[in-house]
């Protein structure tokens, strides 16, 4: 089953901040995860064909895998990705594309 998730967000940041921010690896679990959870940054690649991959969950136990592909980025003004989050066994919990574009 699928479902359509609409989110939307507004940035207060200029492009150029917000994608600095995507790319900085000791920044991102700053702003990327709630309070008390956790977030270690395994690779940061924020270009068309990259993928980032990260672990998270609550602190100090991290058993969550994520994984982004950049299907389109076009620095500052678009970021298109797919998203993957699975358990430690390989269980996917969530899959989603995603873009964000200064446009829209």
């Amino acid at each position: 089953m699928h479902d359509t998730i609409i989110e939307e967000r507004t940035a207060t940041s200029t492009p150029e901040a917000v994608f600095a921010a995507l790319g900085d690896a000791g920044g991102r679990p700053g702003w990327a995860v709630p309070r008390g959870e956790g977030l270690r940054v395994d690779a940061l690649d924020l270009r068309t064909g990259g993928v980032d991959r990260f672990e998270c969950g609550p602190a100090g136990e991290l058993g969550m895998h994520v994984e982004v592909e950049h299907l389109l980025v076009d620095a500052p003004r678009l970021v298109a990705d797919r998203e993957r989050v699975s358990t430690a066994d390989g269980t996917v919990v969530l899959g989603r594309e995603r873009a964000a574009d200064r446009d829209a």
